[in-house]
């Protein structure tokens, strides 16, 4: 036989229903996060236009193919890391 439920019993409970509810809702947040990231992936990467993402600093950190074509380079690790002048 349980005990009957105390007011810390029952607010802890609360707060437990409330932590797990906003698993979920962020759980799922993050699964629409990673669809959008998956899908601006394909999208730059299969491009035929030159897509570079640069950080501050004009340092390149990303390309695509096209840009490793577009440069005359063989792979695009060549490029990533290089300062755009």
């Amino acid at each position: 036989m349980n005990p009957p439920d105390t007011d810390d019993t029952k607010s802890l409970k609360e707060q437990i229903e409330k932590l797990e509810e906003e698993n979920r809702r962020l759980s799922a947040e993050l699964s629409n996060i990673k669809s959008e990231g998956n899908r601006f992936k394909i999208i730059f990467e299969s491009s035929k236009l030159g897509n570079k993402i640069i950080a501050r600093g004009l340092k390149i950190i990303e390309v695509n193919t096209a840009v490793v074509k577009l440069l005359g380079f063989r792979d695009k690790q060549d490029i990533i890391g290089t300062r755009i002048l």
